[in-house]
């Protein structure tokens, strides 16, 4: 990696200014409603099995919240490498409480080989571990410049390690919040091709690979407008200030990119892109 100690190390936990609880329960939601966790977890795995046969991988996730992702992530390492090391780091206390629980039920080596810390990225810059692999799953949706925290991210990174970037492509659920920028103030518009070209500008290697997704939007009408905003990670401060016609063509535009399936469920279909950095 090369050109990456030009970038601007501006203070990054400025870059944070959406509510958490909304943030929280508008990713729990599309958990549920969609086919980005498993496709997430699956990918990660596939690219994670050699290291998970080294000798004491070390592994961060970033934005870990309750961990429903981390611990699928983990499963393999219960037989095959019990010598690893993880830390989740997220801000959200509530989150990682949930998290946890969830890491109760696991035997006590490797509740003991799992760090969780509670901190905003501005603290975790300030840590001096390396790891071997470190992925953010819509991690930067929280920043309103991302390169900061993607070029702290590339200096915890161990020798040989990596950097995973799991992020949205410009299609999908993207388009429509860019035509409904100025009712959605509070947003940060960010795409997995925007996120590459800030790297090819900073001579950061990397490869791109897609991953296929989609959320469910059968349940749309009897939705809330809040609940569909949120799982679209679409964050409003304020949807009383809306006029009726702008929530109505907001709503509208969700069912035009709505496709029905064989079954006769609505799917908004989204792909991913996963972006690989390499110390």
């Amino acid at each position: 990696m090369s050109g990456a100690g030009t970038v601007e190390q501006n203070d990054v936990s400025a870059g944070y200014s959406l509510s958490e609880m909304a943030y929280s329960f508008g990713y729990n939601l599309r958990l549920k409603c969609s086919s980005f966790q498993q496709a997430t977890v699956s990918w990660l795995l596939d690219q994670s099995s050699t290291l998970m046969d080294a000798g004491a991988p070390k592994i961060l996730s970033l934005g870990c919240g309750d961990g429903a992702v981390d611990l699928q992530v983990l499963e393999p390492l219960r037989t095959r490498n019990r010598n690893f090391y993880f830390m989740g780091v997220d801000f959200n206390p509530v989150e990682l409480h949930r998290f946890r629980k969830r890491l109760s039920a696991s035997d006590e080596h490797f509740r003991e080989a799992v760090t969780l810390r509670c901190m905003r990225f501005d603290e975790f810059s300030r840590l001096a571990q390396r790891f071997d692999l470190i992925y953010m799953v819509y991690f930067l949706q929280s920043f309103e410049h991302v390169m900061p925290a993607i070029a702290t991210a590339l200096r915890h990174l161990a020798p040989q390690g990596r950097l995973v970037i799991v992020h949205q492509q410009q299609s999908g659920i993207y388009d429509l919040r860019q035509r409904f920028r100025a009712c959605l103030r509070s947003q940060k518009f960010h795409s997995s091709e925007e996120i590459c070209a800030l790297l090819r500008q900073q001579g950061v290697e990397f490869s791109s690979h897609t991953i296929d997704t989609f959320f469910d939007v059968t349940t749309m009408h009897a939705m809330s407008l809040d609940a569909l905003l949120l799982m679209s990670f679409c964050f409003c401060e304020d949807l009383s200030a809306l006029e009726k016609r702008e929530q109505e063509a907001i709503r509208n535009a969700f069912l035009e990119h709505a496709t029905a399936g064989a079954d006769g469920r609505l799917r908004i279909y989204e792909p991913m892109d996963a972006i690989i950095c390499r110390a």
